[in-house]
């Protein structure tokens, strides 16, 4: 069973670029920034499409200090916990103000891919989370909503053209019951849980010779992150002037910010395409992917064709605020961002 599970993953990672080590991937991507690099002779050319955000997004920076670019109503509230210095008290005491209850978002101030996010159900899952983190850690209303959505769109410097470039819809991991078949069964029976069987058996091992009933839907990983497990679907289908004037409207009120992903839950697709009832969740700048590609239907070339495309992009708009005036930063000043970044992902 071991050897038989351990080929079955090489296979499922082999045959679909979305389950690749993350460097492999990137490959392609890495020589489509250095030749825009290369084309805008800046290391750093990047920074230049968001000045407002350092490195523009593209790493090491502060989801408190984006947070605050982002109008008030559309972010689900939040509070930057000081491990060293704030107290569990502090944290309800910030929660009762706001009238939010359990559960309750935990997540670095800085960081990537869902690491050390955790929904936190408890008065004493919020004290363990405090003792245990060392670093700055956001507090975050838990947004109720069926319906998460990925939004990555830009406005030109002065406004002379805007978009949405890509909508994705985030399916979390689950299963669904046939009234037959075991829990771990399951699992087993679809690539994306299966990959993901030994970090679930620590959650749903107590339950894996259960039989769900037909049709029942276990959501497995309530988080939306890929690296997780969640199912990411294209839904550009969605895009609608509606939307394009709601999100690229938020662009223009973010002073130096020019293209972003929006991450976003909301009642129902209904309510989406209306831009009606969104709340943000989290704003990422450069570094936000067009996430539809990771769609099952884009094969390894369609997705570097989507980056091409996504880094064109940004060398425009960067090019455009060059012309302007902005000077990107320097190949030291983004040596020393990334040194500092790595050592808070290693605390």
């Amino acid at each position: 069973m071991l050897l038989r599970d351990r080929y079955r993953r090489l296979k499922i990672r082999l045959l679909s670029w979305e389950y690749w080590p993350l460097w492999l991937a990137n490959l392609p991507v890495v020589i489509i920034y250095l030749f825009y690099a290369i084309r805008s002779r800046s290391w750093m050319f990047f920074a230049n499409a968001n000045p407002a955000i350092p490195t523009g997004g593209l790493f090491g920076e502060s989801k408190a200090q984006i947070n605050r670019l982002l109008p008030e109503e559309l972010i689900a509230p939040s509070f930057l916990v000081d491990p060293r210095v704030h107290h569990l008290g502090d944290l309800e005491r910030w929660m009762s103000e706001r009238a939010l209850d359990y559960p309750i978002v935990c997540k670095p101030d800085v960081g990537e891919r869902g690491r050390n996010v955790r929904i936190i159900g408890s008065a004493s899952e919020l004290e363990d989370y405090l003792l245990r983190t060392k670093e700055h850690f956001l507090l975050q209303e838990y947004i109720r909503a069926d319906k998460e959505y990925s939004v990555l769109a830009y406005v030109m410097p002065q406004g002379r053209t805007a978009a949405i470039t890509s909508i994705c819809y985030k399916i979390p991991l689950q299963i669904i019951g046939d009234g037959q078949s075991s829990m771990e069964e399951l699992i087993r029976d679809h690539p994306r849980s299966f990959l993901q069987l030994e970090r679930l058996k620590t959650k749903w091992g107590a339950y894996f010779d259960d039989i769900p009933l037909s049709d029942q839907v276990i959501i497995l990983e309530q988080k939306g992150n890929h690296c997780l497990g969640a199912h990411f679907t294209d839904a550009n289908h969605l895009i609608n002037d509606k939307l394009t004037a709601f999100f690229v409207d938020i662009l223009s009120k973010m002073d130096g910010v020019y293209i972003g992903r929006f991450d976003l839950k909301c009642p129902n697709e209904e309510d989406f395409v209306q831009a009606r009832q969104i709340r943000v969740v989290e704003f990422n700048g450069v570094g936000g992917e067009p996430a539809h590609m990771y769609d099952h239907k884009y094969n390894f070339l369609d997705m570097i064709s989507i980056m091409k495309n996504h880094w064109k992009l940004i060398y425009t708009i960067a090019r455009i605020q060059r012309q302007a005036g902005h000077q990107a930063p320097s190949i030291l000043d983004g040596i020393r961002a990334f040194i500092a970044y790595r050592k808070k992902l290693n605390l």
